[in-house]
């Protein structure tokens, strides 16, 4: 270690899988050329995602039962004082609410971030989550939220002082390809058009509603196709909605990949379905490699990142034509199945991703203006960012 840098710690429970686990994993190998990086994961796995710095792994196994996995958390709070005290940590910054509450449970001298991920802090106020989401809040020193809306949010539902929060986006880190380098299977997409989802298979992402939306667009394009990739939970029930509508050839779910730029750039328009989130990273991602974006205008993220103004007309019962990307009206939480009717925002998506197939012109410019949009969330942009939080 650089004994004339800073030494400052991330905790978060793996590096694989979604967009905070991903945040962790490009904010380290910037920050490595102003600070000593250390991360902490709470549980180890082979694959993660590309790091900079030291890794960690905690060895308190949390145990089964309430007791144990209540007095296995103090243990591990223990163990991360431990780690903190021995590695000078001045800074340690938590993703995701396990990582949370070990960081506010083992705080010492150091500065104590914790970062907001979603918007379900809000969703779940009550009960034992809120309890846990509360004290975190109340204990750490800075609270980072993943969007304006989430921070607002926030100050609202538990009266948090203004000036103990600050915004940051995620970061959005393109990857350079060369021409002729992916070995991705060409049978995975269309000649005519290819829509692609990338997100965990669970409630919150609300797959089952785009497959049913694209039901409709492959009885009018039967050449479309939809690509999905993410594992988790729903994975048996999506594959047999698929099975059951008859989209076999049109639609492939692939799972969890190492490199899903391979798949957005030989994809025309990336789709997203949520049902609530904090920011949406993948929708960065997606525009980074220009491709054009429609999105639920769910609560929240989404229209942050598509339109220009908090005034624009919402998405409530017809898809809306934003700056940076169409915004259609947020799904339920229902689960249909495929002899179900087709819901009005279900047929309402299905218009939205015809639109950009039959017309050109409006897929053109989305094409750009994701391009565009994607520069305000440049990585050195927003590690500049953390800097300040960092050294503040």
């Amino acid at each position: 270690m650089d004994e004339q840098k800073k030494t400052i710690m991330f905790v978060v429970p793996t590096l694989v899988g979604g967009g905070a686990e991903k945040t962790v994993a490009n904010l380290s190998r910037y920050l490595t050329r102003y600070y000593n990086v250390i991360i902490v994961v709470l549980d180890d796995t082979k694959q993660k995602y590309s790091y900079g710095g030291r890794l960690i792994v905690l060895k308190t196994v949390i145990r089964k039962g309430l007791f144990g996995k209540f007095f296995s958390r103090i243990a591990r709070a223990r163990e991360l004082k431990k780690i903190k005290t021995d590695n000078n940590i001045s800074c340690s910054i938590s993703f995701l609410l396990q990582a949370d509450l070990l960081n506010v449970l083992s705080k010492g001298k150091e500065r104590c971030i914790v970062s907001i991920r979603n918007n379900d802090a809000v969703l779940f106020k009550n009960g034992p989550y809120g309890l846990i989401v509360r004290y975190c809040l109340k204990h750490c020193d800075l609270i980072v939220s993943i969007s304006e809306q989430v921070r607002k949010n926030l100050i609202a539902t538990f009266k948090i002082a203004p000036k103990k929060i600050t915004t940051i986006y995620n970061p959005c880190l393109t990857i350079e390809f060369k021409k002729g380098s992916s070995t991705v299977n060409p049978a995975y997409f269309s000649n005519f058009f290819t829509f692609i989802n990338v997100a965990r298979l669970t409630d919150q992402k609300g797959q089952w509603h785009l497959i049913r939306s694209f039901k409709v667009v492959a009885e009018n394009y039967p050449e479309a196709k939809l690509i999905i990739l993410g594992k988790g939970e729903l994975e048996g029930y999506l594959k047999q909605l698929i099975s059951d509508l008859g989209l076999e050839k049109n639609v492939t779910m692939l799972g969890f990949v190492d490199n899903p730029y391979d798949y957005l750039q030989k994809s025309d328009v990336f789709v997203f379905s949520s049902l609530f989130e904090g920011l949406g990273n993948s929708i960065l991602e997606a525009m980074s490699y220009g491709l054009p974006i429609i999105s639920t205008d769910c609560d929240y993220g989404p229209r942050e990142l598509l339109s220009s103004s908090d005034n624009i007309q919402r998405a409530r019962k017809t898809y809306v034509k934003a700056k940076y990307g169409v915004l259609c009206p947020a799904f339920d939480d229902i689960k249909y199945s495929a002899s179900d009717q087709f819901t009005d925002q279900e047929l309402e998506y299905a218009k939205a991703m015809m639109l950009l197939i039959e017309n050109r012109k409006i897929f053109e410019r989305y094409c750009a203006l994701s391009k565009e949009r994607a520069k305000s969330f440049d990585i050195n942009i927003i590690a500049n960012k953390w800097r300040e939080v960092i050294d503040d």
